[in-house]
C-alpha cells in the first residue's frame, strides 16, 4: 500500500479480509517502508507532490 506519511495505523482490516489484529502504529524509517509485524501488509512511501 502507497502512503504519503511516515507514520501509519495498521489493525489487519481491508476490503478482502474479515480478520483483525490490535492497532498498531508503524514508523517508516528505512528503505521507505515498512512492513506489519501482524498481517505483513506493506506501507511503502511514496511523496505526493504537493
Amino acid at each position: 500500500m502507497e502512503i504519503d506519511k511516515f507514520g501509519v495505523m495498521c489493525d489487519g482490516q481491508d476490503e478482502n479480509s474479515a480478520l483483525v489484529h490490535p492497532r498498531i502504529y508503524l514508523y517508516i524509517q528505512e528503505n521507505n517502508k515498512i512492513s506489519c509485524p501482524y498481517c505483513s501488509k506493506e506501507f511503502v512511501y511514496e511523496p505526493s507532490g504537493n
